[in-house]
């Protein structure tokens, strides 16, 4: 239990005792099993929503880059138009 305690989920014990310690240590695998799984689904979530915040991120610095761009534009136009009034 001290090793799952520190994420290790892949002890298991034997089941080499009597009928109540047999079905405690049959239960403490099934638990195991259950945690390991649950872990691995939450490492993959993780991961599909770092990617989802990686991407939007992405999305989110080109559009500044164009906004930035679209600003230089209309100061360049607006300067050219007082210029010529």
């Amino acid at each position: 239990m001290q090793k799952m305690l520190g994420g290790i989920f892949e002890m298991r014990m034997d089941l080499l005792a009597n009928d109540e310690v047999r079905e405690l240590l049959r239960t403490f695998n099934h638990m195991a099993e259950e945690l390991k799984g649950n872990r691995m689904d939450m490492e993959k979530k993780v991961t599909k929503r770092t990617e989802e915040f990686e991407r939007m991120n992405r999305i989110m610095m080109n559009r500044e880059s164009k906004m930035i761009e679209l600003k230089r534009k209309i100061r360049e136009l607006e300067k050219k138009i007082w210029k010529h009034a």
